[in-house]
Parts: C-alpha cells; sequence; structure tokens
C-alpha cells in the first residue's frame, strides 16, 4: 500500500471515528507507524477551518492588522497554557 493519507467523511454520528480507530489498529498490525486525527483536534495537519493555533506575537499582529475586527477576535480567542 503507498497511501499516505486516508480520510473517513461522513454525516455526524455515522461512525467515522470507529471506522478510522479500526483501520489505524489494523494498519499497525502489519508494523506500520500510523498516526490518528480526529476533526477538532489541534494538532491536526490539515483541519484549520474551525481551529487555529497562534502564538501571542501572531495574535498581536493579526490584532493589529485588523483593529475593527479585534473585538470579534478576542470574542472567539481562547488562550491555550501548556503545562
Amino acid at each position: 500500500m503507498n497511501t499516505k493519507l486516508i480520510i473517513v467523511e461522513c454525516i455526524p454520528g455515522s461512525g467515522k471515528t470507529t471506522t478510522a480507530t479500526y483501520i489505524k489498529h489494523h494498519l499497525e498490525e502489519y508494523g506500520l507507524n500510523v498516526k490518528l486525527y480526529q476533526e477538532g483536534n489541534t494538532g491536526h495537519p490539515a483541519d484549520y477551518e474551525f481551529t487555529a493555533c497562534l502564538n501571542q506575537t501572531q495574535l498581536r499582529e493579526i490584532l493589529t492588522k485588523y483593529p475593527k475586527e479585534q473585538d470579534l477576535i478576542r470574542k472567539y480567542t481562547k488562550e491555550k497554557v501548556d503545562s
């Protein structure tokens, strides 16, 4: 198998997570190194439609660039503190 990416798409509640987990375990049984990224996971390499991760400098740059939207941006900004 030369595939590097497998995407499981469907409607909510249809079993995407169950299916993706099955595929992951099945491929691991063959000794493959597999990573499972679920939608909404901030570590997801391609899921930025609803999630954006910025450092403090990047956030300040955006707030400076779009001063009229600062209140809206701040309303939907959640700070993540690494422990």
